[in-house]
C-alpha cells in the first residue's frame, strides 16, 4: 500500500499522479484551473457517452486534440467550445443519434471559383 503525504495542500486542490517510469515511482502534483477541469469532465463524459455508438470516438479525439492548441488566456474562447460541446454531448447522449456529421472548411479560392461558375451559368 502507498501512502502520500501532502503538507500544506488541501486535498481538493490537487491532483495527485503516479507515474510508473524505468527508474521507479515518481509523484507529481498537478492543480487544475476551474475551466481545465470542465474541460476534462467534458471529455470523459464524451467518452463514456460514445461507448456505444461506433465511428463517435475517433471525431471525438480529434476535436478536443485540434482544440488542445488553444492558448489557455484565451478564456472567452475556451467558454464558448465548452457550451457548445455540451450541447453536442446531449445530442450524443441522445438515443435516436446514430451518425455524427462535420463540416469541413474549403479554401477561398475553391469557393470563388465556384461562386464565379454558378454565376456564369
Amino acid at each position: 500500500m502507498l501512502f502520500l503525504s501532502l503538507r500544506g495542500v488541501e486535498p481538493d486542490l490537487a491532483v495527485v499522479t503516479l507515474l510508473v517510469s524505468r527508474e521507479g515511482w515518481r509523484c507529481s502534483m498537478a492543480r487544475h484551473s476551474n475551466l481545465q477541469k470542465q474541460v476534462l469532465s467534458l471529455y470523459r463524459n464524451f467518452l463514456w457517452a460514445s461507448k456505444d455508438k461506433p465511428g463517435f470516438l475517433p471525431q471525438i479525439r480529434a476535436e478536443f486534440r485540434k482544440n488542445a492548441q488553444i492558448p489557455r488566456t484565451d478564456i472567452m474562447l475556451i467558454e464558448y467550445l465548452i457550451r457548445r460541446g455540451q450541447r453536442q454531448l446531449e445530442q450524443l447522449r441522445d438515443v435516436h443519434t446514430k451518425q455524427m456529421g462535420a463540416f469541413v472548411k474549403t479554401k477561398q479560392k475553391e469557393r470563388n471559383s465556384e461562386e464565379k461558375q454558378k454565376e456564369n451559368q
